[in-house]
């Protein structure tokens, strides 16, 4: 075996200053991998709750050229006016009356303190008794500028 005289002295008093600048380093790399991780989930999740509302409010100006058309309104059958000849509007319900009926007001329609514009186009085709409704949305979900449409055809029974 071998005898004590011949053992070397080993110093550590280094090493542990080393491993603990090792461990910070490492510790600060996945906090710092950690909080990119979160930033970049928090922006997705603020996109996808913009691009949400907008379709929500998208298809709220289908469902309002959906019930002008079961109403079968002037409003887009009648005589040519502002919002049946291919202008932007946005509708309005009117609560003087009673049930509320929706209006259609020339011009596009800001939401949520100007985050949101939408619009509804009425536009003729090849059939008097058919018109296409075309709305559209804009918004910024806060990396860039997006659009949405949604089209569908409006049909007048005769009613």
């Amino acid at each position: 075996m071998f005898s004590p005289r011949f053992k070397k002295s080993i110093n550590n008093k280094g090493f542990s200053i080393i491993e603990a600048l090792v461990g910070i380093t490492l510790a600060a790399l996945l906090l710092v991998a950690f909080t990119s991780l979160i930033t970049q989930t928090i922006k997705i999740n603020q996109a996808n709750m913009s691009k949400l509302k907008a379709m929500m409010y998208l298809q709220e100006l289908i469902e309002v050229a959906k019930d002008l058309e079961q109403s079968a309104t002037t409003t887009i059958f009648g005589p040519p006016n502002d919002c049946n000849t291919s202008n932007a509007c946005h509708p309005e319900a009117d609560n003087s009356v009673s049930p509320p009926e929706w209006n259609l007001v020339l011009d596009e329609q800001k939401l949520e303190n100007d985050t949101f514009t939408r619009s509804i186009t009425i536009s003729a085709t090849v059939d008097a008794n058919v018109k296409m409704a075309t709305a559209t949305i804009s918004w910024h979900d806060g990396f860039k500028y997006n659009t949405s449409t949604l089209e569908t055809y409006l049909y007048y029974y005769g009613q």
